[in-house]
This record gives structure tokens, C-alpha cells and sequence, in this order.
């Protein structure tokens, strides 16, 4: 036994010599800390434990850093103390109400939650069977090691016991509810070992217990101002509440969703239904909804003459671009999951307007159609007028990194047809937002107008609320939106939409050749700075297609040789760094091209019309500039071709 401890302390010795000199995964080794006290908390295991227990102590401060741990830890210390508690006979009452906030306990959910005794001339049973436990020498190093350890975390990481409803099945006990509902009293009135301040640190604990009390009815509340709040009439907007509910959850169902596979529980329409189908729901729940049975019935509802959707839609529009946008969030997969989601809305409430009679009065066709068909056009331009990342020159910058989400989601917003490019021209050539010097922050007329009844089409201080409570808290949205267009040192950067035309990719087909032409003669006039324009991408173009060539291919008449080696030719650097100082356009333009010639390539060799084949490291460099392009799906495309 004595060598088996040498070896342990040695082995800790060196852990924490690596750990301090960054030679070891920190993650990793915390991760490994918390689930060897969890292994080994057992009743049968103590002695173990009590080896065990100075591991958490001693790197308590690192796990308070992170919430993921000092949740998982503070739980099972909790179920640690309310067992022992048990065993020596102490029973701890539990609420009847299934949603509870004691002001004796914590009490932060209806999961349950212990409450301490008041206090009084009879004996506390629980600070009874704490001196029950503490007068024994086995048991005392357990019961004040997880109080420390629960206390600490109240102190200095109190979200990570704050009340969360992960969902019936969906995650693990510890993730459920809080670890305090497992616990027999609040965290103030866990033993303390003797020191001068423990009064001072308990005050600092209730403090901190009222702060995590009131979180959790937020979080239970899912952080609605009004959540009982009910519709009376059809024609009233559903509330601040109900709305915030709608972002949440929306939110939710996107944080929640497997990317990476595909089943009939978990697809693109799950995913949809999850967003958009709490509109349905509410048209099922207003006793005064005329919607019948069907499938469509609260699209129909709400398309004739019912801004409810027009309302609600606009929240969760703008949630699903700020979710695409936002460097909270990563993967580019989510730019292509929102322009498919807004066209399946787009289509379905379409669908279901055409099977409406004609009406002159309709939301629909005064606020959200557009010439184009893009019902949500008008909403997408206020998102590009009033909360868009604007360019940023540094690359690294949270801003560059936002402005690349932005051109890759409206990217697939015009090739989903969500978004008409064409439409967006001519509004911003009406506004007069091409011109340089001109003011671009402008409010969309056709948002804010009165109507007859004297209110207003679009609730702006909904929005507003909408945005500050449920995007900034669940994003921690990092200052994306209304950003001023000044640069340092007092420089005037050009209009945000400006920038817009002269980065939004287009598709590369003859669909879209009057919308290319269209952005060319808008930007560069039709004269010499548009030849040259064109000219500058045309010439990098042809030089990046020479490596595609047949002089530095594969030619497999020859067995396979390449008959010159492209490195003494080119030089790979100097290209890069001209293919990123285009603009999105412009590297969309080139990569899609140049993809055009590889295919071409292969479709020839395939059907033996030629004898030639791309390298692999030709290949391999185009990838990587369809990559610093955002060109996502020209890259899918090559890669199905």
C-alpha cells in the first residue's frame, strides 16, 4: 500500500509540474480530476476517496473556470453530502409545488429542492447530523471537502448552478434542473472548517444564492418578461413574451440539431417544424383562431390580413441571420441551413397564399411581397441596413470573421431565390445608397409606416426587446449591429451597402448574367474603370488556369508522368495574396471558373477525348481558394462532380 501511494503522489507531482508548464492538455487533466472524484464517491469507496479528495482541492480555482465542470462537480458533491445525510437518518423535505423558490433553501426549481430549518429554540435535525458527521474522523474530510467544493462554485462560477431544463431524455441527470436541488440545505449552511471570516463568506454566499434564485426563474421563465401573458383577440399581437419564446426556442432547436446526419428525427424539416411551428400552436391555442384542420392552417391564418406572422417572422428572421453571422457560433454549414429554412417558409407561406381569394388588404401582399417573390426581402434589407457586420481590412478581427458569415449567408439567400440581388439594386440605386459620402444607415420606408387604424406594421420596440433580451443573452452577440462607419483616425469608410454590392457573390450562370452586368455597370460605370476591373480578374484568372494546363497535368498515355513541374513557375504566395485582395465576388468569379476548366478536364479523360488529369496538388490549391472565398457551394459541387 505504502509503494502504491509513493507511486500516486510521484505520478500527481509530475501532473502538476506538467500542468503548470502548459506540457499537458489542461482541459484534459481537469476533465480526468472531476470524474476520478465522481468514480470514486461511493459509499464503498471511501477510503479511496479520501486519497482522492486533496486532487479537486488543489485545482479547484481552474475548475471554477469552466461552467461544463464545475456543474458536473458541484452535483455529484451534492449527491455526496445528501447521501451521507441520509445514512445517518436525516430525511430532507421536498416542495409539493411543482415550481418552488424557497427562501430558507436555494429552492431553484419544480425538480425539487432542499430547505434548511429555521431557526428556533429546538435542535435543527440537519446541523444535528452534520455534528454527527463531523465528529467522525472518516467522514469529516468528505463532508467539508464537497461543502468547499459547492461553496467555491457558488462564489466564483454561480451560472454553473444555475436551474436549466435540458429536456426529458436528452441529456444527463447532472445537466438537469440544478445540482443544488440535490442538496439538503443552501450553500451558507454547509459546514465550514474554523476560520475568522466564515460569517463574511456566508453573507457572500446568500448573496450570491439570491442572484442564482433569480436566474433560475428567468431560466425557467426562458427569460420572458410576461410569460402568462395571453393573446385575447386574433387581430392583437402576440406579446413581448411569446416572442421571446419564439427566439429561444428557435435558438434552442438550431444549438440542439445534429448537423452531421440525417434521419426522420432529425432533418431539415424536424428542424423546421421545431422554428416555425410554434406559430401553428399559437393559432391552435387563441380561442378566437377561425384556422380549421390541415396541414397549412396557421400559414393560411396568418398570411390573410394577420400581422401576428409578419411579426413573429421578423423576430425569428432576424435571429436566424444573427445565428448565421455571429462568431458565437461556428461552421459554415449554418449560412446554407438558414437559406433553406427561409426558403421552405418562404415557399410554404406562398403555397399558401395562393390558395386565398384575392385580397386588396392583405399583410402579405402590402409589407412582405416583393416584385421578386422574396416575401422576406424587406426584412433582410432592414437586418443589412441596421445590425450587419461591416468590412473590417484586418482578417483576423471579429469583424472580418462576421463579414465573411454575412457574404457567405447572403450568398446562398440569392441562390435559394430568398433574397432577390436585382430587387436590392434598385432599392439602394432609389435610396441613393451607391453613392459615396451619402449617408447609409437608413431605415427601409416600407418599415414603421402608419396604416389607416393609426398602428404601426412593424412593432420596432418589440424588435428591440427581442434583440437586446434573447439575441445579446443567448448569442453574447459581440456589438455586430449599427456599427458606426467611421475608421481610426477619423477616416470615412465608404456605405456599408457599398460594400454589400461589391462583395455579394452571384452565381456564375447565365440565370444571373443581367445581375452580373447590372452590380458591373452600377459599381464602375461603363467605361474605362469597368474594363479595368474586369480586366485585373480576367488576368488572374487565365494564370491560375495554367496550372490546369496540359504542360503541368498528368498525362496517363505517358504512365502517369507530369511533364513539368509547376513549382519553378509559379509562385504559389504571391497568387494567394492577389486572390485575397478581391473581393468575394471576384474570388466566387474565379474559383467557379477555374472549377469549370477541372471538370472539363475530367469529363474529357473520362469519355477519352484527352489524355490529361489534374495533380493533386493542383487541386488541393484550388480547394484552398475556394476556401479563403466562402465558396462553399462551388466547392461541393467539385467535389459531388
Amino acid at each position: 500500500m505504502t509503494h502504491v501511494l509513493r507511486n500516486w503522489n510521484y505520478c500527481l507531482q509530475l501532473a502538476h509540474f506538467m500542468y503548470q508548464e502548459g506540457l499537458l492538455d489542461r482541459q484534459e487533466l481537469l476533465e480526468w480530476i472531476v470524474e476520478t472524484f465522481v468514480r470514486w464517491r461511493g459509499t464503498e469507496h471511501d477510503v479511496v476517496l479520501r486519497v482522492v479528495l486533496p486532487l479537486p482541492l488543489q485545482y479547484l480555482d481552474d475548475i471554477t473556470q469552466s461552467e461544463y465542470l464545475s456543474r458536473k462537480l458541484a452535483y455529484y458533491s451534492a449527491s455526496k453530502l445528501a447521501q451521507l445525510c441520509h445514512d445517518s437518518g436525516y430525511s430532507s423535505p421536498r416542495p409539493q409545488s411543482p415550481v418552488n423558490h424557497s427562501n430558507n433553501g436555494i429552492g431553484v426549481s419544480g425538480q425539487g429542492s432542499g430547505t434548511s430549518q429555521p431557526s428556533g429554540p429546538t435542535i435543527n435535525p440537519l446541523a444535528a447530523t452534520f455534528q454527527e458527521l463531523l465528529s467522525c474522523h472518516q467522514h469529516r474530510p468528505v463532508v467539508l471537502a464537497a461543502s468547499c467544493f459547492i461553496q467555491a462554485i457558488t462564489l466564483d462560477c454561480p451560472t454553473a448552478l444555475v436551474w436549466n431544463n435540458a429536456g426529458e431524455g436528452k441529456a444527463s441527470s447532472w445537466l438537469t434542473g440544478s445540482p443544488l436541488d440535490v442538496l439538503p440545505c443552501a450553500p451558507s449552511d454547509l459546514p465550514m472548517p474554523p476560520r475568522y471570516n466564515n460569517q463574511h463568506v456566508r453573507v457572500q454566499l446568500k448573496m450570491m444564492e439570491e442572484h442564482i434564485r433569480q436566474r433560475s426563474r428567468a431560466a425557467e421563465n426562458r427569460w420572458s418578461l410576461d410569460k402568462y401573458a395571453v393573446n385575447v383577440t386574433a387581430s392583437v399581437p402576440l406579446s413581448t413574451g411569446s416572442t421571446i419564446n419564439r427566439v429561444l426556442g428557435a435558438l434552442d432547436a438550431l444549438d440542439r440539431h445534429c448537423f452531421d446526419r440525417v434521419d426522420s428525427n432529425n432533418s431539415l424539416d424536424t428542424l423546421y417544424n421545431k422554428i416555425f411551428g410554434s406559430t401553428k400552436e399559437a393559432n391552435n391555442e387563441n380561442p378566437n383562431s377561425n384556422s380549421s384542420s390541415g396541414s397549412n392552417t396557421y400559414t393560411i391564418n396568418n398570411v390573410s390580413g394577420n400581422n401576428t406572422s409578419n411579426n413573429n417572422d421578423e423576430a425569428i428572421v432576424r435571429t436566424l441571420c444573427e445565428w448565421a453571422v455571429s462568431v458565437q457560433r461556428c461552421g459554415e454549414h449554418r449560412a446554407l441551413v438558414v437559406a433553406r429554412l427561409l426558403e421552405k417558409r418562404q415557399n410554404n407561406v406562398t403555397s399558401a397564399e395562393n390558395d386565398l381569394p384575392d385580397e386588396k388588404d392583405s399583410v402579405t401582399s402590402n409589407q412582405m411581397v416583393t416584385p421578386g417573390g422574396c416575401i422576406f426581402q424587406n426584412l433582410l434589407l432592414k437586418f443589412l441596413d441596421t445590425q450587419a457586420p461591416v468590412y473590417d481590412e484586418n482578417a483576423l478581427s471579429v469583424r472580418s470573421q462576421e463579414f465573411g458569415n454575412l457574404v457567405l449567408l447572403f450568398s446562398e439567400l440569392i441562390r435559394q431565390d430568398v433574397f432577390s440581388h436585382d430587387t436590392y439594386m434598385c432599392t439602394l440605386i432609389s435610396r441613393g445608397d451607391l453613392a459615396t459620402g451619402t449617408p447609409d444607415l437608413k431605415a427601409d420606408s416600407s418599415f414603421g409606416e402608419k396604416k389607416e387604424d393609426g398602428t404601426d406594421n412593424i412593432d420596432e420596440d418589440l424588435g428591440k426587446m427581442v434583440q437586446k433580451i434573447a439575441v445579446d443573452t443567448s448569442l453574447e452577440e459581440s456589438g455586430t449591429g449599427g456599427r458606426g462607419e467611421l475608421r481610426g483616425e477619423g477616416k470615412q469608410r465608404p456605405p456599408r451597402h457599398l460594400v454589400y454590392a461589391q462583395h455579394f457573390p452571384l452565381p456564375q450562370d447565365d440565370a444571373y448574367m443581367h445581375e452580373i452586368n447590372q452590380r458591373y455597370v452600377l459599381l464602375y460605370g461603363v467605361g474605362k474603370t469597368r474594363d479595368e476591373a474586369r480586366a485585373a480578374v480576367k488576368k488572374l484568372t487565365k494564370e491560375i488556369c495554367k496550372l490546369f494546363s496540359k504542360k503541368y497535368s498528368i498525362d496517363i498515355a505517358e504512365g502517369g508522368k507530369v511533364k513539368k513541374s509547376s513549382r519553378g513557375d509559379f509562385n504559389f504566395e504571391a497568387i494567394l495574396s492577389k486572390f485575397c485582395g478581391l473581393s468575394y465576388f471576384d474570388q466566387h468569379h474565379i474559383t467557379s471558373t477555374v472549377a469549370s476548366q477541372v471538370l472539363e478536364m475530367l469529363s474529357g479523360c473520362g469519355s477519352g477525348m484527352s489524355n490529361y488529369l489534374p495533380t493533386h496538388d493542383h487541386i488541393a490549391f484550388l480547394m484552398d481558394l475556394m476556401e479563403v472565398a466562402l465558396n462553399v457551394h462551388g466547392l461541393i459541387e467539385l467535389c459531388i462532380q
